[in-house]
């Protein structure tokens, strides 16, 4: 699997837990093998591996770290002795590669990872003892936050055929609507994405045919604004829905 560190590419960027991507950054020196759905995917992107707890720092080997706290509030911490915590440092870190990725429209995360977790990450108590499969990793948590559109699956959950398809159609949309607006936001270049997706932009009260090109031609700068997040918060929600169906 290859991977590129470059922003300036043809095919959209998906970003993906290193270990996934065949490197020895896990807590033991090892690394994951990613399911041939994942390596499927991948086939059709360019690819950027992160690590993020060996972006804040940590070598290899190092200790484990586990979530800890309620169901609301958790961090996440070592293992051993629960006295060190990364959980900030590890937040900024999803800032920072979202930063150095700017044209990043999917990312593949690791199932149960603390820090690279979609969901049913395990969570523990203050003292250590096993709680709930309730959370989503840090790191993961961060990126959905800075970045809601952002399609986020784990390398498990991809296994699935119609998440697979989600995740793949989302991260394409993403992919269009970044290089569309990349040089700023134009009328025209709205109205093509919305040819696009057509099909399922029809029910929708203000994005269907009779009612997006004169909405545009009316608007200023803002409402332009307030369109475009319509548009695109329409278009990715939609694509979300119809393929978990």
């Amino acid at each position: 699997m290859t991977t590129s560190k470059s922003t300036q590419i043809q095919r959209p960027l998906i970003g993906i837990g290193s270990c996934l991507a065949g490197n020895a950054v896990r807590y033991n020196g090892e690394t994951n093998t990613p399911n041939r759905y994942v390596r499927e995917i991948c086939e059709h992107f360019d690819v950027q591996a992160f690590c993020p707890e060996m972006g804040i720092g940590l070598g290899v080997p190092r200790p484990p770290i586990h979530l800890v706290g309620s169901k609301e509030s958790v961090r996440v911490v070592d293992v051993e002795t629960h006295r060190h915590d990364y959980t900030d440092a590890i937040r900024s870190y999803a800032q920072h590669t979202l930063e150095q990725a700017p044209l990043l429209c999917g990312y593949i995360l690791v199932k149960g990872s603390p820090s690279c977790g979609y969901a049913g990450v395990k969570r523990y108590s203050q003292t250590g003892d096993y709680l709930a499969s309730d959370q989503s990793g840090i790191f993961a948590r961060a990126l959905e936050e800075a970045d809601s559109l952002l399609p986020l699956e784990d390398d498990e959950r991809l296994r699935d055929a119609n998440i697979r398809e989600s995740f793949v159609n989302r991260a394409r949309a993403y992919h269009h609507w970044k290089t569309l607006t990349g040089q700023g936001l134009k009328v025209r270049g709205l109205i093509n994405f919305h040819a696009s997706y057509k099909p399922l932009l029809i029910a929708h009260p203000l994005l269907n045919e009779k009612f997006f090109e004169p909405a545009l031609a009316r608007a200023g700068q803002q409402k332009l604004k307030e369109i475009a997040a319509e548009l695109i918060n329409t278009v990715m929600a939609t694509l979300s829905h119809r393929c978990e169906e």
